[in-house]
């Protein structure tokens, strides 16, 4: 091997340990920040659990004022006023149960996401590989519907949109985009069902959108005024996407081709 080989060799290897070493820190930078999220999460279920306890409490004593006074003569307008405070305290308590449960939801999604990254770490150099697998690769429903909500929030002129069934598009706050926005959107719309024919009645009434059915259901789609392009192919389990996003003009112009294959096999109902 001559030394202009081994200077290659040698420079490639540099490229992918620094390809790496801005891989990891990458994760480290995501796993502290999700850390750091889980900290304020954890922090908010304590404080409203005493909020709740609080809250319980106080019922309590109203409760027992009640019971303690049943036997005299009571002002009805102290009454009323008594149980309206106890129904108050019972709604807030019933919000504060239902915030408990959506933050130990998130708590659970950040806790495996912050497993699964842990368990996909490149530790050294050997182990590297600059490409990612996603045959086995799990991602939530949700965070494809917010990276699509994240990028039509930029939207100016056109986006087009696809989505495995209008059902779908309830999530996607099409009624918040702006009105000199055109869209145009396909997705699985079903004539014989009921709910299908009320949703595609609904946004239909949008004067910016026109929405077609694609049959297929395979794919999540949203190219933004030719800039921005986020693409989840749908693999064979219900959690398994194959997604990538970019903003280079030569990445959107090469699967422009996939974006629109599925407006131009789809048909007006």
């Amino acid at each position: 091997m001559n030394n202009s080989d081994k200077d290659k060799e040698l420079e490639d290897l540099r490229k992918t340990i620094e390809l790496k070493e801005g891989q990891i820190s990458t994760l480290n930078n995501t796993l502290k920040t999700k850390d750091d999220l889980i900290k304020t999460l954890q922090d908010s279920l304590g404080l409203k659990e005493n909020q709740i306890k609080s809250k319980d409490q106080t019922i309590q004593e109203l409760q027992q004022q009640v019971e303690e006074s049943s036997g005299s003569t009571l002002d009805a307008a102290a009454l009323e006023e008594r149980d309206k405070k106890i129904a108050e305290l019972e709604e807030e308590i019933t919000v504060l149960n239902e915030e408990l449960a959506a933050a130990d939801e998130d708590i659970e999604n950040l806790t495996e996401q912050l497993e699964s990254g842990t368990r996909s770490a490149p530790t050294s150099t050997s182990s590297f590989h600059p490409f990612s697998d996603f045959t086995t690769i799990s991602i939530k429903r949700e965070a494809l519907i917010n990276k699509i909500k994240e990028i039509l929030s930029k939207a100016l002129h056109t986006v087009t949109i696809s989505a495995p069934s209008i059902i779908d598009l309830q999530d996607l706050d099409l009624y918040e985009v702006k009105s000199s926005v055109n869209m145009k959107i396909s997705c699985l719309i079903d004539p014989s069902l009921d709910e299908h024919i009320d949703l595609l009645e609904e946004f239909e009434s949008l004067d910016n959108l026109n929405v077609r059915t694609y049959e297929s259901g395979d794919r999540w789609v949203i190219l933004r005024d030719g800039e921005e392009l986020f693409f989840a192919a749908c693999g064979t389990k219900e959690d398994n996407f194959l997604t990538f996003y970019t903003k280079d003009s030569n990445h959107i112009k090469l699967f422009n081709s996939l974006v629109m294959e599925a407006w131009l096999r789809s048909r007006k109902i």
